[in-house]
């Protein structure tokens, strides 16, 4: 396992996600998509963290998102918002996504702990979460860096990497699989 970011996309990890739990996510849940969708959010955690530069800024967002949600478990939910409701009409869904999580492969300790979080949230374990949630963030967060936002642009000196590992933003990302070639695009030209 390298440091905790991996340098190039994790194809394999991401390609087993997005065959296995995000088609069990998005298959159509007639009741429970409140937590449904805290679920997705957590995936979408691991998604970003297969990414050669996971956007700091999107992760923050999610991970904001489950403290809340926990955070609100603690003084009132509606019931239909609930774990417990969304587990009894989703049972079958829930326990092949603690299974496809146990099996998910990963290349850094990041995406380990997206991993771990997905399974905490699958088994209500909102102690793990936000203890998982915490760790995933504080890379984020560490010093000599506490003061940068959370953006792509400065993740390289977050991470203490060089000019060079910063290359593709989720806008090159997505213009990649779309088949643009930005170091020839007329809008990219000389802003590298």
């Amino acid at each position: 396992m390298q440091g905790y970011f991996f340098q190039k996309p994790f194809v394999k990890g991401y390609e087993f996600q997005d065959t296995h739990q995000e088609q069990i996510i998005h298959s159509g849940w007639e009741y429970g998509n409140a937590y449904r969708n805290v679920l997705e959010g957590t995936g979408d955690i691991y998604r970003e963290l297969t990414q050669e530069t996971p956007t700091l800024g999107y992760i923050g967002e999610k991970t904001r998102r489950i403290r809340e949600y926990i955070n609100n478990t603690k003084t009132y939910i509606h019931p239909d918002d609930t774990f417990e409701y969304a587990y009894e009409h989703n049972k079958d869904k829930f326990e092949e996504m603690i299974k496809l999580w146990e099996q998910q492969p990963y290349k850094t300790e990041a995406q380990h702990n997206a991993i771990k979080l997905n399974l905490a949230m699958l088994n209500k374990d909102y102690t793990g979460a936000e203890r998982l949630i915490g760790q995933i963030e504080s890379v984020f967060n560490s010093a000599p860096h506490k003061s940068l936002p959370m953006t792509q642009t400065n993740l390289p000196k977050m991470l203490g990497v060089g000019k060079g590992w910063h290359k593709e933003s989720a806008r090159h990302r997505e213009a990649r699989f779309k088949g643009i070639n930005w170091d020839r695009h007329a809008d990219y030209k000389g802003k590298r």
